[in-house]
């Protein structure tokens, strides 16, 4: 049997309603658990009232996944910003990592500074030169490897 494909998720959504930390908490824990048996790792960010979250792992569970997640009656408004192949993981030790954005002082880290008013939804990452991944890159380099 050959390597099995990988692929890539990226998609943004709109909360149905204000998360709580607990919440969000859940969300995440849950997603975790299920992330490791499926062998996807990834990145989910909030910032008010909006998702954006990046999957990876073998293409078929994330399309199997995605069918779940668009059910999911806590969002909607799901936008794929990009769902492609890719050679290797970007987030290889997450099974999902989280940043509430609503927490955190976007101004006291120098890569991300200029996202003060970053805005989780399609149309600003159809803007001129603004990419998703490079978003989810900054805050991997900014939140998780700053010593």
């Amino acid at each position: 049997m050959g390597e099995q494909l990988l692929s890539h998720l990226i998609y943004v959504s709109v909360a149905t309603q204000p998360m709580t930390s607990e919440m969000l908490d859940e969300l995440v824990s849950v997603a975790r658990r299920n992330n490791e048996k499926r062998r996807l790792t990834g990145m989910l960010l909030y910032k008010e009232q909006r998702f954006m979250q990046v999957l990876e792992g073998e293409d078929s569970v994330i399309g199997s996944l995605f069918d779940v997640i668009k059910l999911d009656s806590r969002h909607d408004k799901i936008d794929i910003l990009r769902y492609e192949h890719i050679h290797y993981r970007s987030f290889p030790d997450w099974s999902m990592a989280f940043q509430n954005i609503d927490d955190i002082d976007v101004s006291g880290y120098e890569e991300i500074r200029e996202l003060e008013n970053l805005r989780l939804d399609a149309p600003y990452f159809n803007e001129p030169n603004f990419e998703a991944h490079e978003l989810l890159l900054a805050f991997k380099s900014a939140l998780w490897e700053r010593h």
